[in-house]
């Protein structure tokens, strides 16, 4: 073969042959073209840029995380119990019974209805001057006792409200898990001294001074008044079910039981549950019963209360059923406890 044909032949394979790249040691040639992987030329990656992307990306949890925080707040957590119903819609007026009595409002009302007895009452006109009545008693010493189930704990309840013919004073403790324990006091002149309470123990604490509220803004945050003779609203819009005044021929006193609608009835009350427990939301009432034992002059002896109802504590909502016996005791030495 003449150099000029090997030239020929050498040009015509390069031309058939697919690439230039060699072929590796051990490939064989077939007359296919070999498919040969290039590295895409990424660009160096920045620190600047690093940083950036890091700060997106930790934006977007932030915001991801706010959202699935507020729709479990709202959802599972935040109460959907509407409390906007003003408290003069549906509180008890003592004034409608005396009225319908045709007896005059005044101290040692008693005298003036005669032979009539708890008896001839209803169950809310029974409580409603009960109610009253405490309003004008010199002295008065309310202690009850209670406890709260939740989760297969037990959280013991104490409350004490005094009254030395000066000052009325409401102490709060609760127990177990958690203790939160506080004491309020009316002044003479109406506004509120708050005091914090440390070393807890069962029926006190170690008092501090935390802050004067007026009346107005104490109601605000806590709902109900120190003086008040019981937590919930009694009247004829707040009852479920009640039953007949029975007399207790063993103690001398007269009997019945309320049932309360879990709104109305607890539109004061709930703010004083949520503070006094901590919560972190709410409560939203399942059930309230009462059953009252007042005396043949219209005076609380005794209150036994029942509620279910729901909590939050450490961002869960919990069920929580609660009892509480509270006994009453007028016009006898009274030491308030700051």
């Amino acid at each position: 073969m003449s150099k000029k044909d090997k030239n020929a032949l050498s040009d015509k394979i390069e031309k058939e042959t697919p690439n230039s790249t060699p072929l590796a040691d051990g490939d064989v040639f077939a007359g296919k073209k070999k498919k040969v992987k290039v590295k895409k030329p990424y660009p160096k990656t920045t620190f600047k840029h690093k940083m950036k992307v890091i700060g997106c990306l930790a934006l977007l949890g932030i915001f991801t995380g706010t959202g699935l925080g507020v729709w479990f707040f709202n959802t599972a957590i935040r109460s959907n119990v509407d409390y906007s119903t003003p408290v003069s819609e549906v509180i008890g007026n003592v004034d409608t019974v005396f009225a319908k009595m045709g007896v005059e409002k005044k101290k040692g009302w008693q005298e003036q209805v005669g032979s009539k007895t708890p008896l001839d009452f209803s169950p809310v006109d029974n409580v409603l001057l009960a109610e009253y009545n405490h309003t004008l008693a010199g002295t008065y010493s309310v202690v009850g006792t209670g406890k709260v189930l939740s989760m297969g704990t037990t959280q013991t309840v104490y409350s004490e409200k005094l009254y030395d013919g000066s000052k009325h004073s409401f102490v709060s403790i609760s127990a177990g898990i958690i203790t939160v324990a506080s004491c309020d006091v009316i002044l003479p002149n109406g506004s509120i001294d708050v005091y914090a309470g440390s070393n807890p123990h069962a029926t006190g604490a170690t008092w501090t001074f935390d802050k004067n509220y007026s009346a107005s803004d104490f109601q605000a945050m806590s709902g109900v008044m120190p003086n008040a003779p019981h937590p919930y609203i009694i009247s004829d819009s707040t009852f479920d079910q009640a039953s007949e005044v029975v007399y207790n021929d063993q103690t001398g006193n007269y009997e019945f039981t309320i049932k309360l609608k879990t709104v109305e009835s607890v539109l004061l009350y709930y703010k004083q549950v949520q503070r006094s427990g901590g919560l972190e939301a709410e409560p939203t009432f399942n059930s309230i019963e009462i059953k009252f034992t007042i005396n043949k002059d219209w005076q609380f002896v005794q209150t036994d209360i029942v509620e279910s109802y729901k909590a939050v504590k450490f961002g869960l909502p919990v069920g929580c059923d609660g009892t509480l016996t509270t006994v009453y005791n007028y016009d006898g030495e009274v030491t308030l406890p700051v």
